[in-house]
């Protein structure tokens, strides 16, 4: 099977059946949770054109990309593999990369182009993520009120072009610069744990807040302050306005689009009656025990375990600053399509468009727009299935898996089925 032009756009797509691969989203999974739109979707592939859509839902192809790398440098040592897995995601035990081999010269004209552009751009991310960190907050405002004022399709199409779209893009690479020192985390967590076991372990990685405040932890932690009196609604919303449970997924609201937003949190959080200061204390209190019982196994060991805990938390903190302010940005996708769904009379049915059909919209072109519910009804299928294996290797059809009563859910490798039920490429 190729992505055929009726694939795309009737949303029919299922990246397995064109090949022999291994598609991996075990760390995609934990940001995006469900099946995402088409816009969603076509914005994801400018992001990343290597990702793959299967039935809705992202992977990337780790096995194109080893196969590519190895191309290029030859065979990868097993220190290179483990940098490459404790970045996308360990494949289960037993399970082979397929080999599809790939001349030098093939790898370098697929690869170089990419490289040398995407190099010199990840390198001016990270030279200037401070600045863009501190920077985004006040970009965001003004950006919101240029698409919230744009009076013409023409208008709001420049502001597209000549802005949202190339500051999403260095957010994206800005986030991506900032994650470089998770693999330490994983490394490390890992190492503990061979130390001092998985209890342990957990424990003192359960401290990488530190004293900074998290982002991840930093929603529930505002709420403690709002009621407190220390932080207002309006610096509430500035700085966790634009999270969500599904922030990826462009076609659905997050909770600050709800005037009454705040309001919902706090009575939630009063519902809960959790005090996240003491809840925080306590996890702190069991860091130190944990961290003296290390250092009474190890004594002397405390200023390397000191130095890889620092590391991973700023690490971590970086990370998740980063990801926040990416989600800043690309929130912002979701005006503009509402925008363009309100001068084209589409409503949120502008979901369902691939950006370049939304940009042909806002230069005066035409659509089909009977693609559009063709589009919903394969979405609305997609989301019927629940959540598929973190790790697919061959060709899946995800109506036989849902139906499997044995089926499993951490992987599956259609090279394990027997011959005459494997789905077959059309």
């Amino acid at each position: 099977m190729t992505l055929s032009p009726d694939n795309i756009n009737h949303y029919d797509i299922n990246y397995t059946l064109m090949d022999d691969e291994i598609w991996i989203n075990t760390h995609i999974s934990e940001v995006i949770t469900d099946v995402y739109s088409p816009l969603t979707w076509s914005i994801g592939k400018i992001l990343d054109e290597w990702s793959g859509n299967i039935c809705g839902r992202p992977y990337m192809n780790i096995s194109r990309r080893i196969n590519v790398i190895k191309a290029i440098m030859g065979p990868l040592s097993k220190g290179a593999m483990k940098r490459i897995f404790d970045l996308y995601g360990e494949l289960p035990k037993g399970m082979t990369l397929p080999n599809h081999p790939m001349s030098r010269s093939e790898a370098l004209k697929i690869m170089v182009p990419k490289a040398l552009n995407i190099g010199k751009e990840s390198r001016n991310a990270a030279r200037k993520l401070k600045p863009f960190l501190n920077g985004t907050p006040e970009w965001h405002r003004q950006m919101h009120l240029k698409l919230e004022k744009a009076e013409t399709p023409e208008a709001l199409l420049k502001i597209w072009k000549e802005g949202l779209k190339p500051y999403v893009l260095k957010a994206w690479l800005s986030a991506g610069a900032a994650a470089i020192g998770m693999p330490k985390i994983t490394a490390l967590n890992k190492k503990l744990t061979k130390m001092v076991g998985p209890e342990h372990s957990s424990m003192l990685m359960s401290n990488l807040r530190g004293d900074q405040e998290l982002e991840i932890l930093g929603p529930m932690i505002g709420i403690s302050k709002v009621l407190s009196g220390e932080m207002s609604h309006e610096q509430y919303n500035l700085k966790y306005g634009h999270r969500g449970t599904q922030e990826y997924e462009l076609s659905l609201p997050v909770d600050s689009e709800n005037p009454e937003w705040i309001e919902k949190q706090v009575r939630e959080y009063e519902a809960l009656d959790i005090d996240v200061e003491l809840m925080l204390k306590n996890q702190r209190k069991k860091y130190d025990e944990a961290f003296v019982r290390f250092i009474e196994r190890y004594p002397n060991k405390i200023m390397w375990l000191k130095k890889e805990l620092k590391s991973a938390s700023d690490a971590m903190n970086l990370r998740e600053k980063a990801r926040s302010e990416f989600v800043r940005v690309y929130r912002l996708i979701r005006l503009f399509a509402l925008r363009t769904g309100a001068y084209h009379d589409l409503g949120e049915e502008v979901f369902f468009l691939y950006i370049d059909e939304v940009e042909q919209l806002l230069s005066g072109g035409e659509i089909k727009r009977e693609l559009i519910p063709i589009r919903r009804a394969n979405y609305e299928k997609y989301k019927s299935f629940p959540p598929f294996p973190s790790v697919i290797k061959g060709r899946f059809d995800p109506e036989t898996w849902t139906n499997d009563p044995d089926r499993r859910r951490d992987y599956y490798d259609a090279s394990m089925l027997p011959l005459n039920s494997r789905p077959e490429i059309k």
